[in-house]
């Protein structure tokens, strides 16, 4: 993996956690300017083709349920079994993270998820 996409999925991951932590302590000012950025890190990372989706699909599998939440929804499109697997565990959670994780998995499935 290239510096380059190793700097940018460090960076998604960061804003990802972030966006986590306030949402879970309340700060919805916060939440949304970490959103904010993690998103717009999306086009950037996957401007690098199967390079960029992979770095993408590899935080999947974070320790952090929120950045695996995020990165499980960005990788939808290109890896849905995978997506959906980490979704649906991250879904049996309780607490805003595992509601996030199931209101995605019923999105995806009615096909009115715009990712």
């Amino acid at each position: 993996m290239s510096e380059m996409i190793t700097a940018l999925k460090m960076e998604y991951r960061e804003h990802a956690e972030a966006h986590g932590k306030a949402t879970l302590s309340g700060d919805y000012k916060a939440a949304n300017r970490s959103h904010d950025k993690f998103v717009a890190l999306v086009p950037k990372i996957r401007a690098y083709g199967y390079a960029g989706e992979s770095a993408l699909l590899e935080l999947t599998d974070d320790t952090d349920d929120a950045v695996g939440c995020w990165a499980a929804t960005h990788t939808l499109r290109f890896n849905e079994p995978r997506a959906l697997a980490t979704l649906e565990k991250l879904s049996k959670k309780s607490g805003p993270i595992g509601f996030n994780a199931k209101m995605v998995v019923q999105q995806w499935v009615k096909g009115e998820l715009k990712v």
